[in-house]
C-alpha cells in the first residue's frame, strides 16, 4: 500500500518536468561560469547506473546512493511502468532512450516505513528543442507547471546545494495531497544541456535524514 501511495505522489508531479520553452534569462543560471552561463562541457556519452547490493551508483552524474535498510529500490519492470515504457527499452542505448521517452527514470527507491522517496532522472534538453537552458529557467518551468495542476503549493527559495561534490539548484513545494502534509524538493544540474534531476518526496521525513545517504 505505501509503494503504491509513493508512486501515485511521485507520478502526480514529476510529468511536469519536461522541459519547455526557451531561457529567456540569456542562459544566466544560478550554476555557471565565468560569463554566468549554465555550466557547459563536451558533449558526454551517458550510461545508466547500476545498483549492486544496498549501493546505487551513476558515473555520469556523479553520484552514489545507499539506501537504508528499510528502503527498496525500483526493479527496471516499476521504473519501465512508471516512464509508460517497456523493459525491453530500458536495456538499449541511453541516448537512444532518451529519444524515446523523453525523459529517463534511472533510479527510484522508497522507505516502505514512511513512503519518503527518492528519483534520479535524466533529461536532453537538446531532444527537447529547449537547448541552453540554465537551471534557473527550468525550474521556472516547472513551477509554472506545477501550478496548473490545480494542486495549491508553496515555493521556499532556491538555493545552491552540493550533492556527492557537484552543485545543484534546489526548489522546495509543499503541498497538502491525499489529505496529507507533502514536501517535495528538486535538485537539478545541467550539464552540456542534460539535465540531471533528484527529487526527494518527504512523507514525516526531513531531507537531513535523507541527502546523508548520497557520497
Amino acid at each position: 500500500m505505501k509503494k503504491i501511495f509513493a508512486i501515485l505522489l511521485v507520478v502526480s508531479m514529476v510529468f511536469a518536468l519536461a522541459a519547455c520553452g526557451s531561457d529567456k534569462e540569456g542562459n544566466s543560471g544560478l550554476l555557471g561560469n565565468n560569463n554566468g552561463s549554465s555550466v557547459t562541457l563536451s558533449r558526454m556519452k551517458l550510461t545508466r547506473g547500476t545498483i549492486i547490493g544496498d549501493v546505487y551508483t551513476n558515473i555520469s552524474m556523479g553520484i552514489t546512493f545507499t539506501k537504508g535498510d528499510s528502503w527498496e529500490y525500483y526493479t527496471d519492470e516499476e521504473l519501465a511502468e512508471l516512464m509508460g515504457t517497456t523493459t525491453e527499452m530500458m536495456g538499449v542505448d541511453y541516448e537512444q532512450l532518451l529519444e524515446n521517452t523523453g525523459s529517463v527514470y534511472d533510479m527510484m527507491v522508497i522507505d516502505n516505513n514512511t513512503g519518503s522517496n527518492v528519483l534520479v532522472m535524466v533529461e536532453d534538453l537538446k531532444a527537447s528543442g529547449s537547448g541552453g537552458m540554465s537551471e534557473s529557467a527550468y525550474l521556472d518551468n516547472l513551477q509554472t507547471m506545477l501550478n496548473l495542476t490545480g494542486v495549491d503549493y508553496s515555493f521556499g527559495s532556491r538555493s545552491k546545494v552540493s550533492i556527492c561534490g557537484n552543485q545543484y539548484v534546489s526548489l522546495t513545494a509543499t503541498s497538502n495531497q491525499y489529505g496529507m502534509d507533502m514536501e517535495q524538493v528538486y535538485y537539478v544540474r545541467i550539464v552540456d544541456d542534460y539535465v540531471f534531476s533528484i527529487i526527494i518526496t518527504l512523507v514525516g521525513t526531513p531531507v537531513s535524514d535523507i541527502l546523508p545517504m548520497f557520497s
